[in-house]
């Protein structure tokens, strides 16, 4: 339809202008009235249809063109919001990774100064022990020590009673001859 139109716009170009010299005194033309009220039979006779599909192609170009446009903003405008949430969802991800890894560093510290106060705590204790053992054998010993020089003290007393209760005797009774073992133990003593 539109080439219909096309050509009936040439055709009107065609008679309004100058008539072309072919040979010499010879021309060629075209009556322009006739030729232009026949066009305007020829539009005014098409369907209105017809007539209108050629604004209507138009339209449909503009359109076109319009919607062409506003899906090209629309790609644009998706293709914006598209890397700004790839952008936020890349930042959000590195901080979560950077806390991840402060995290792992965090456990990892503690997992190592509890390993240490474990150490620590087992080093303590063996030494503890070790105290503790050298102690009791250190009290045991001066228990022994102590338990000797009370028995020895002991067996002294007993030998200084039994002495002096050899000495009471012998004073009480003055005429009673000494035995063999007051003798010697007389002797022992002096």
């Amino acid at each position: 339809m539109e080439d219909l139109f096309s050509l009936l716009e040439e055709l009107t170009v065609l008679t309004t202008e100058e008539p072309r010299t072919i040979i010499g005194p010879l021309t060629y033309g075209l009556d322009k009235a006739a030729v232009t009220e026949l066009i305007e039979k020829i539009r005014n006779s098409l369907p209105r249809e017809l007539r209108n599909a050629s604004e209507n192609a138009k339209q449909a170009e503009l359109l076109r063109f319009n919607a062409k446009a506003e899906f090209d903003g629309v790609v644009a405008n998706a293709q914006r919001e598209a890397d700004r949430i790839l952008a936020d969802a890349k930042t959000e991800a590195e901080g979560i990774i950077a806390q991840a890894e402060l995290e792992q560093e965090k456990l990892v510290s503690e997992s190592t100064t509890l390993n240490l106060a474990k150490q620590q705590a087992e080093s303590i204790l063996n030494e503890a022990s070790s105290k503790a053992e050298v102690m009791q054998q250190d009290a045991l010993k001066y228990a022994t020590r102590l338990l000797s020089t009370v028995q020895e003290t002991a067996e002294r007393v007993s030998k200084m009673t039994s002495e002096a209760n050899a000495k009471i005797s012998r004073e009480e009774s003055p005429n009673k001859i000494p035995s063999n073992a007051e003798r010697s133990n007389e002797r022992i003593r002096v």
